[in-house]
């Protein structure tokens, strides 16, 4: 069992069932908190965070009861635990065979918290396999809480239930359409193809009443002034009335790539 599945919610309380080592690993690791242990009695345990009020107090192996004490109610500590709860549960559900089911709203299932009146975040990964990853993904979504991520090359199949439910935490949903015949990686085309057979799916698509949104791996560095497909991109879609968003180095080398 890993450090994350011993973390559980019913709906109205946590319960921490490790052991105090783990349990420091966890707030340390993955709640990423910094803090003080102290141990002002029996067998509880007190954490306070160095850079807030937050006060997580444990009761022990016994009781194994978690509960946090600050007065901030969207403390960014509560939202991570929130979701490493959920996480925790569907990952138990999954080793005991339940498969996959759609990630809904409920009272028994705690989710990730957002400030809603700041617009949408979106975000996008080339995740080049989300095997083996799921703890590593979820962390990412607990600590930025977007409310769409956009992942390619997450290399499933249609028949891997149990990974994409892994994959899923509490208030999200998981959407996917795996490509059939061949698995990860670049489809390889040329620039002359891919240019044609986008603006194809582009005149498909532009004149739809609803809001359209274009994300992908295109493998393109869009802020090169002379890379001919970069021009070529956004010529294309400024022949569109659409506009390119992604303004900030995305890739290692310190380019926008697109």
């Amino acid at each position: 069992m890993s450090i994350v599945n011993e973390l559980t919610y019913d709906g109205e309380i946590y319960r921490w069932t490790g052991s105090l080592s783990k349990l420091k690993t966890f707030v340390e690791k993955t709640l990423n908190a910094k803090g003080t242990w102290t141990s002002p009695g029996g067998n509880v345990k007190l954490f306070k965070d160095d850079d807030s009020d937050l006060i997580i107090k444990w009761y022990g192996p016994r009781s194994k009861k978690l509960i946090t004490l600050t007065d901030n109610c969207d403390h960014p500590l509560k939202s991570k635990l929130e979701c490493q709860a959920t996480l925790g549960l569907r990952n138990n559900e999954s080793t005991l065979g339940l498969g996959s089911r759609e990630t809904t709203k409920d009272a028994m299932t705690p989710e990730c918290t957002k400030d809603c009146d700041k617009g949408i975040a979106l975000t996008v990964l080339n995740a080049q396999s989300l095997n083996n990853k799921a703890a590593i993904f979820n962390d990412f979504i607990c600590e930025h809480q977007p409310d769409l991520l956009a992942v390619t090359e997450t290399w499933f199949s249609d028949r891997e239930s149990a990974p994409k439910t892994q994959c899923t935490p509490g208030g999200y949903k998981f959407f996917d359409h795996p490509r059939s015949g061949c698995q990860g990686g670049a489809h390889p085309v040329t620039s002359a193809v891919f240019f044609v057979e986008f603006a194809e799916y582009l005149e498909s698509i532009v004149l739809s009443a609803d809001p359209l949104l274009i994300v992908g791996d295109f493998n393109i560095h869009i802020d090169s002034n002379e890379n001919y497909d970069a021009i070529k991109f956004l010529e294309l879609l400024q022949s569109f009335s659409l506009t390119q968003h992604v303004e900030v180095p995305t890739h290692s080398s310190g380019h926008t790539l697109i």
